[in-house]
């Protein structure tokens, strides 16, 4: 069984309007956000063994954030790849990428955008639990935590409405005691 992770990058700044979309930074709560998710993720044992993510400002911000409240606990083998194509490419081109992860990889951290993230999460999931199923269809807000148990023995079988949706959090899901 593998994890997959997917995470929307956290709340971003609007108010710079001479930025380009791709360059817009994560607001200090959008920091803050990434940090505090970071550390559960910690707590809860959920360490990616790679991390793929845009090369959007925001979305590698949210990076920053999610590697500093881990901490030391992404092993020193871990592979991290920023990449230009997951920036508002769509939900299928993030689904090809993910399938394209090396074998030896079992625990993905995907950080990308919505619509995409949304759309992805969507169509990969089977069953959950309909409360965190429900919270999923109603939107995928800013810093938002998807995470997916995927029956598959290679990321290359992973298949479309196959995958068990574990849990969907949103900040505001998180315990204040971060």
């Amino acid at each position: 069984m593998r994890q997959l992770f997917i995470l929307r990058h956290a709340k971003p700044s609007w108010n710079d309007p001479r930025l380009e979309d791709i360059d817009r930074p994560l607001t200090e709560e959008g920091k803050q956000d990434s940090i505090a998710l970071g550390q559960y993720m910690a707590r809860e044992n959920m360490i990616p063994d790679i991390i793929l993510c845009s090369s959007a400002v925001r979305a590698v911000q949210t990076l920053d954030g999610i590697i500093a409240g881990l901490d030391d606990r992404l092993l020193p083998d871990h592979e991290i790849a920023r990449d230009k194509g997951m920036y508002l490419t769509g939900a299928g081109s993030l689904y090809e990428k993910i399938k394209g992860v090396p074998e030896r990889f079992d625990t993905i951290l995907l950080i990308a955008h919505n619509p995409d993230v949304h759309n992805l999460a969507v169509n990969l999931i089977q069953d959950g639990p309909a409360d965190h199923i429900q919270k999923l269809h109603q939107g995928y807000p800013a810093g938002a935590l998807c995470v997916l148990e995927c029956p598959c023995n290679r990321w290359g079988q992973l298949e479309l409405g196959k995958n068990r949706l574990e849990m969907f959090l949103s900040p505001r899901d998180l315990p204040e005691t971060m």
